[in-house]
């Protein structure tokens, strides 16, 4: 890989250690790029070249940080729960917060709010962008955030099982604003990992994981007992030997030394949510396999509420609309299973599903 002196890089600044920049301006900031590693440019070879980009992170992260008070605040005149999920806290327990670079900011209410907050927003001015199975996604003035109403729905049913009714896994900080607790944060910010290991995860995943070991008062037995319930315990392992080839740190006895070369490179080769160009990105719309019929079942019904409503605003809350939607989504279903089949997507996509399959079985999903 052309890029894994940025492996070096991270280690170095883990361990506290000075090295040269062994490749020219351009392609560090192209690689530290695709890895959301721009800060640590700086941070490590403090060429002032690399200081603007630290700079603008700076900058950043005290937007985002006004934009997260700005949310608590209309949340708290609301009433509305809330709970900020992933690089919203993962960015304080870094040496600097400038370091964790974040895109958005995540926040989680419940699901019965969230025609109300949709509606606050859209008073505010905020544009609505994406919208999936668990969060809607707004932006304003260029600075975005998604707001959630599940935590995971894409995994296997265990895993989204246990992370529904969220609020039973925080602790209340202030007013209306919620806290997970440390494990539970642990084990979201873990199968966040997990998921976006089908598609592309990045090294900086490794990161928030030495920080979380290194600053939280993590209870080992709970985080195996979940992870096991879980079945991603060889991910687990792969997590341990990545953050032990990083750093030279065992943050868990229960660590089976193994060879960890293909689980770096393949974190190198993809880039933050999606592989770098060259390479395939998993594109499924199921992230595990389930019986097809239930999966479909599923898509057609409509279970999920807060996706219901997120993309039927008006149709989706209202009961008396259920059934044109759910013909709806029939038929969407069937015409775009015909398209898949003329367009030969179906046999591309049976073929990659098999390369995955061996990916897969390496990385433990």
């Amino acid at each position: 890989m052309n890029n894994e002196y940025l492996v070096d890089m991270v280690s170095s600044y883990l361990k506290g250690e000075v090295i040269e920049l062994p490749v020219d301006f351009n392609t560090a900031i192209k690689d530290a790029k695709e890895q959301n590693l721009l800060p640590f440019l700086y941070a490590v070879y403090q060429k002032k070249e690399f200081k603007q980009y630290y700079i603008t992170s700076v900058l950043v992260q005290e937007k985002f940080l006004s934009l997260q008070e700005q949310i608590t605040k209309l949340f708290n005149q609301h009433q509305i729960k809330h709970i900020y999920l992933k690089g919203s806290v993962l960015c304080h327990i870094y040496p600097d917060v400038a370091l964790r670079t974040r895109g958005d900011i995540d926040v989680l209410i419940e699901e019965d709010d969230l025609v109300r907050a949709r509606r606050l927003f859209k008073d505010m001015g905020y544009e609505e962008q994406h919208v999936c199975s668990h969060h809607i996604g707004f932006i304003k003035d260029g600075f975005e955030f998604e707001v959630h109403f599940k935590m995971m729905t894409e995994l296997k049913d265990n895993v989204n099982k246990y992370f529904e009714n969220s609020f039973r896994l925080a602790l209340k900080k202030s007013e209306y604003l919620y806290e997970l607790d440390e494990n539970e944060h642990f084990l979201y910010v873990f199968i966040h990992f997990v998921k976006h290991l089908y598609g592309g995860a990045g090294i900086r995943f490794l990161l928030d994981f030495y920080y979380m070991f290194k600053n939280w008062n993590l209870n080992l037995d709970y985080i195996h007992q979940r992870i096991n319930e879980f079945g991603y315990f060889k991910v687990y392992n792969n997590v341990l030997n990545g953050l032990y080839y990083l750093s030279g740190e065992i943050f868990d006895p229960i660590m089976e030394e193994i060879e960890i070369k293909f689980f770096i490179d393949y974190l190198l080769d993809s880039g933050i949510h999606g592989f770098k160009e060259g390479h395939e990105r998993d594109t499924s719309d199921s992230l595990v396999k389930e019986n097809k019929y239930k999966y479909y079942l599923k898509r057609i019904f409509l279970t999920n509420k807060g996706y219901r409503i997120a993309q039927y605003p008006h149709m989706g809350r209202h009961i008396i609309f259920y059934p044109f939607l759910v013909v709806y989504n029939f038929w969407y279903l069937v015409f775009k299973k015909i398209i898949y089949k003329i367009t030969g997507k179906s046999k591309i996509y049976n073929n990659h599903s098999q390369n995955r399959k061996e990916i897969n079985k390496k990385l433990g999903i």
